[in-house]
């Protein structure tokens, strides 16, 4: 599998990017901590993470190719346990987080 990179915002630095990023990335841990989501790994109890948010493109289920005609583009935050790996994610949306 080919995983391509999205062309880049022209109207954005590198860094304009990034900082976006970690903003977005602030929000939605201050939305989560506000909703009373535990701080602990699901798996081994440890609250060690990588935290990060981005773009999950997906098609369909009942599509038969990629890319989709029309594909989702699903904003998240993924919180990744660096002690056993376990993920989570978080709708942005839902979260009340604008991209």
């Amino acid at each position: 599998m080919t995983i391509e990179q999205p062309p880049p915002n022209i109207n954005e630095t590198e860094e304009e990017s990034r900082a976006k990023n970690v903003e977005i990335t602030k929000k939605a841990v201050e939305a989560l901590r506000a909703k009373g989501i535990n701080n602990n790994c699901q798996s081994c109890g440890k609250s060690n993470w990588n935290i990060y948010s981005f773009k999950i493109v997906a098609t369909y289920a009942s599509q038969a190719y990629f890319p989709a005609k029309q594909p989702l583009n699903l904003p998240v935050l993924n919180l990744t346990c660096l002690e056993c790996g376990w993920m989570s994610l978080y709708s942005l949306k839902v979260l009340g987080v604008e991209v």
